[in-house]
C-alpha cells in the first residue's frame, strides 16, 4: 500500500489481474504515488488492471493526466485498462473533460483474492 495523508493507493489481486483501489484525493501532490503504483503493477506484465476510483473524494486535473497516462502505458504494455466504480467526483470530471469516452468504465470490481 501506498499511503498519503490525503490519498491511498491499496493493491488487490484478483482473477481479472491486479486492482489499485484508491481513496482520498488525487491532486498535483498525491498523482506520483497513483503514478508509481501503477508503474509497478504494469511492469508485471498483467493481462488487465483495474483502478477502483469508488473513494476517490476529489480527481483534479493531475490526477486525470496520470490516468491518461496509464491508459497509454497500459495499451503499449497490452493490457487491458478498466476504470472501476468510479466516484461522483471522479465520474464528474471524466464527463465535462470527455476523457470518460476514452477509458473502458465498469461499475463491477473484480472479485478479489
Amino acid at each position: 500500500m501506498i499511503d498519503d495523508e490525503a490519498f491511498t493507493v491499496t493493491v488487490y489481486d484478483s482473477d481479472a489481474g491486479p486492482v489499485l483501489a484508491c481513496a482520498g484525493e488525487l491532486d498535483l501532490d498525491t498523482a506520483p504515488q497513483l503514478t508509481a503504483a501503477l508503474e509497478h503493477a504494469l511492469a508485471a506484465r498483467p493481462a488487465a488492471l483495474h483502478i477502483d476510483l469508488n473513494d476517490v473524494d476529489f480527481i483534479s486535473s493531475s490526477g486525470l493526466n496520470v490516468l491518461l497516462h496509464a491508459r497509454m502505458d497500459s495499451e503499449a504494455a497490452g493490457c487491458a485498462l478498466w476504470l472501476t466504480r468510479p466516484s461522483q467526483a471522479a465520474t464528474h470530471l471524466l464527463d465535462i473533460t470527455g476523457a470518460g469516452k476514452v477509458f473502458t468504465v465498469t461499475a463491477d470490481l473484480p472479485a478479489v483474492r
